[in-house]
């Protein structure tokens, strides 16, 4: 398996971190996101969606951040991340599609004004931090109605990131003894 990524990108940052904390194998191909790279035409063969990352695994070609851990988990056996029992993994499915539907998006803002930009000596639109993002999310305390802070069970709620300062933490659903829980790992 080759990933192709940047290690700049938070989801890539995710893949990497999940691929360790699962034991997998594999190669890389770094594709600079800071010059384009991923959206050169050579690039856009195994992801047409000009995004990082993506993995090529023979004749495979798999873009989306959480279809490549899944599909990692599945080929190498994770079971302990990410288990074969049908309703531990749509638990574990639900969450990773609330990450991409929800908490990414609305994470995105933040890093792109006050990491990105910096990074590229830009200055941060504050006009854009300071009101609420379109998911409901205050930039100030981050908290949403559709939070893990307001379901779920204790322990994932203990777990749950609070502050858009933890922006460098990525979540991986794993399972405990007795229920699915979402696990914080920092990435940087």
């Amino acid at each position: 398996m080759k990933l192709y990524f940047d290690p700049i990108s938070v989801n890539c940052r995710k893949v990497v971190a999940g691929f360790g904390l699962m034991g997998v194998n594999y190669e890389t191909a770094h594709v600079d996101y800071f010059k384009a790279e991923q959206k050169a035409t050579e690039y856009m063969k195994i992801n047409p969606n000009g995004a990082i990352p993506a993995l090529v695994d023979g004749d495979m070609k798999l873009w989306e951040s959480n279809a490549i851990l899944q599909y990692a988990a599945d080929k190498n056996e994770a079971f302990a991340y990410y288990p074969r029992d049908l309703k531990l993994r749509a638990d574990i499915n639900r969450w990773l599609l609330w990450e991409a539907a929800h908490w990414f998006p609305s994470c995105y803002i933040y890093l792109v004004e006050n990491v990105v930009k910096p990074l590229l000596k830009a200055e941060p639109d504050r006009a854009v931090t300071d009101r609420k993002h379109r998911t409901g999310i205050d930039w100030r305390t981050s908290s949403t109605s559709a939070s893990p802070n307001s379901a779920g069970s204790a322990e994932t709620r203990s777990r749950w990131p609070t502050s858009p300062l933890r922006h460098r933490c990525i979540c991986i659903p794993t399972r405990s003894s007795r229920s699915t829980r979402i696990r914080i790992l920092n990435a940087g």
